[in-house]
């Protein structure tokens, strides 16, 4: 059931390696922190995220390249600022299973420890 992702595309060996990058571009807790900020807001700006996330500028700015180059991210210069933002719709799609995995086993154990 929720093992069910994609299940064509991942019949093909470039697919799985491509979703394989992408969990371990969210296994690091600054880009998850990063992913869960940005699907939260939309885009955000990098002085902002450093202190959403409580990270410094520079160790943020080089998991945001990272999150860059694999596609995850996007960025964009508005002025002097650069805005981010989640462009690849696997990693919504990832984080809204987990959401719901977790919710379902706080259920689940509260049901099992009773009123």
């Amino acid at each position: 059931m929720v093992m069910d992702i994609w299940p064509r595309q991942l019949n093909r060996a470039g697919s799985r390696e491509s979703l394989a990058r992408l969990f371990g571009d969210l296994s690091h807790p600054l880009r998850l922190a990063v992913v869960i900020r940005l699907l939260s807001v939309e885009k955000e700006c990098v002085c902002s995220l450093a202190r959403s996330c409580r990270a410094d500028q520079p160790t943020l700015s080089r998991h945001l390249r990272i999150l860059r180059d694999h596609g995850v991210v996007a960025d964009r210069r508005e002025g002097a600022k650069v805005f981010y933002q989640v462009v690849d719709p696997r990693a919504a799609a990832i984080l809204d299973r987990i959401k719901i995995v977790g919710a379902d086993q706080g259920r689940a154990r509260l049901k099992q420890e009773g009123p």
